[in-house]
């Protein structure tokens, strides 16, 4: 069979073309596999749908009343309730904690929570001549494998952290703070007066 020069060529170059991108993809594959921080940063990128496009919230303080019926029973004792390193607390009776610049906690607009971030303050509760003592400091917020948590020093040694509850976002309001669920897990338990078991409910926490 005759074939012309030009439409010999034309296939020619056609081949090498396709050959030259398959190659290109190849290696533009082999260099993503390879780089570890590329595919960890781009899996690590929260996902917004459809529809739930929006600013992400961040927040500066952290209100907490830790568990209503605690606080009464503590008072009722003829105990003590004190605040302390930059803590404070509202009429409501609630704790009222600042956030340590450089955190980085948020909460997407469908609720999803990334990041951390500590906030200042101690609340002390002391009754029955101390044999009722907890004290709890420097409140933290970290989202972990089970999602985010409410975090304290871990007392008595206040060396390490510990997570205290589990929280669950809730609701946001028009000021765009945020209402967590909170959640006693078994470390709380024992920071908490040794009396909660795992998953009693808590005073709710709020992020403004």
């Amino acid at each position: 069979m005759f074939i012309s020069r030009g439409l010999y060529q034309y296939q020619i170059c056609g081949i090498v073309v396709r050959l030259i991108t398959i190659l290109y993809i190849s290696s533009v594959c082999t260099r993503l596999s390879s780089n570890s921080r590329v595919v960890q940063f781009f899996a690590n990128r929260p996902i917004l749908y459809p529809g739930t496009r929006g600013v992400y919230m961040s927040f500066s303080t952290l209100t907490w009343g830790v568990k209503a019926s605690f606080r009464s029973y503590v008072e009722g004792a003829e105990g003590s309730i004190a605040v302390s390193d930059g803590a404070t607390r509202a009429e409501d009776g609630t704790f009222i904690f600042t956030a340590v610049p450089g955190g980085d906690f948020a909460i997407s607009p469908d609720g999803n929570a990334t990041g951390s971030m500590r906030f200042k303050g101690t609340v002390t509760f002391e009754a029955h001549g101390g044999m009722l003592k907890s004290t709890l400091s420097e409140l933290g917020l970290e989202v972990g494998e089970d999602g985010p948590v409410l975090t304290v020093l871990e007392a008595p040694s206040n060396q390490d952290r510990c997570a205290i509850a589990k929280l669950n976002f809730v609701e946001k309001d028009p000021n765009n703070a945020a209402t967590l669920g909170a959640k006693i897990t078994m470390d709380g338990m024992y920071q908490i007066a040794d009396n909660y078991p795992p998953d009693t409910e808590l005073d709710p926490v709020r992020l403004d």
